[in-house]
């Protein structure tokens, strides 16, 4: 267990639970890392997470010509390498690459628990993200997505240093193969798939399609700090992303319903608001326009994103029951550990008024309905 102060290295690197293996269980496959790579490369001598959900390790077939390679069981087991049948089946992978998700619905009461035990790391994401995109889209018990759809789009972060490059929410993803686009306000790398867009509601359509995304990608990343609840919904009438992921406000309480009002006629982007908490939505109000356009919360980012499941593939009865896990997912009362905390300063009580939209009054959830059609 790598205990060096930053939260985002509590995970268990499997070669050293290995070696330092006692025989009694200490952990399960969740908390052990896994490699981007498919393993060919060192003599392959990394580990998996094994099919069966049993940590595997990688041995080498040595064929009667030619170099080692990642072997069968059987025939690792003809060399002597597997001696029964359970060490066969738990600790012989039939090759390094060969264990992916593969299930065709989630189910997300299962996986709230493994979320709230080992969701615990990152490695290019802003903050724990990728260990939740490695336990929907990665790890054996997530969803399995077809290859013409492992796509992925980000649009609205950029790390301090100022391009989206190695360190972004999608890098995990693009390191695994998968293809996508990220778009900036500020940069253009097209060599990097990286271009300047402003996205907004009523351009993000067209930006998407001058692009050449699926109209079913993997997933598609949400982070504009501004009308992001109505680019979902604009996203979504058109493009079916299997999984999206929308950051939140984190100044907004867990009970508020409500997101900056983009329908007016005369909103601008620039609410002359700057540095203030009015921008965004609220939990509430995501997971409100979420089930709308038929997707449900999986999980929370603490303080930073939903993820949202589209409802086909979520497995019946195993929707959470409500978002109670996560009331404590919000700057206030100290909810907020990461370093950006509260950074925000509460605008006075007439420009919320003007700016934002409370989903759970009347005018507002006309608002809503009226978007949606």
């Amino acid at each position: 267990l790598w205990v060096d102060g930053d939260p985002r290295h509590r995970r268990i690197h499997a070669s050293y639970a290995a070696q330092q293996a006692t025989g009694e269980p200490c952990a399960t496959p969740s908390m052990v890392s896994v490699e981007a790579g498919r393993c060919h490369d060192e003599g392959c001598l990394r580990y998996v997470d094994a099919c069966a959900d049993h940590v595997g390790g990688i041995a080498m077939f040595k064929p009667p010509s030619g170099p080692p390679r990642p072997g069968t069981c059987a025939e690792l087991a003809s060399q002597g390498l597997c001696g029964s049948k359970r060490i066969s089946r738990e600790l012989c992978p039939k090759s390094c690459g060969s264990c992916g998700p593969n299930r065709q619905c989630v189910s997300l009461v299962d996986l709230l628990p493994r979320f709230q035990q080992f969701a615990q790391w990152g490695w290019y994401s802003q903050w724990n993200q990728d260990s939740v995109l490695h336990f929907l889209l990665v790890h054996p018990g997530g969803l399995h997505i077809p290859a013409t759809s492992k796509f992925f789009v980000e649009f609205g972060y950029r790390p301090l240093l100022g391009a989206l490059g190695p360190h972004s929410n999608s890098e995990y993803l693009r390191r695994l193969g998968w293809r996508g686009v990220l778009f900036d306000q500020m940069h253009h790398e097209p060599e990097r798939g990286l271009y300047k867009e402003t996205i907004t509601a009523q351009n993000i359509v067209e930006v998407l399609h001058r692009h050449g995304v699926p109209l079913e990608p993997g997933i598609v990343m949400i982070d504009i700090d501004s009308c992001d609840l109505w680019v979902f919904l604009s996203l979504t009438e058109t493009f079916r992303p299997r999984v999206v992921q929308v950051e939140y406000n984190r100044h907004f309480r867990f009970d508020d319903n409500v997101t900056l009002d983009c329908t007016a006629s005369n909103f601008t982007a620039e609410p002359g608001l700057a540095g203030s908490h009015v921008y965004g939505a609220s939990i509430q109000a995501l997971a409100t326009a979420a089930q709308m356009r038929g997707y449900a919360v999986a999980w929370l980012e603490r303080c930073f994103d939903l993820f949202l499941v589209r409802e086909d593939l979520v497995c019946p009865g195993s929707h959470l029951p409500d978002l109670e896990p996560f009331r404590g997912f919000t700057a206030h009362n100290g909810g907020c550990s990461d370093p950006w905390g509260w950074f925000a300063v509460a605008a006075p009580r007439h420009e919320q008024r003007h700016r934002l939209l409370d989903l759970s009054r009347p005018y507002g959830a006309a608002r809503l309905r009226a978007a949606l059609s």
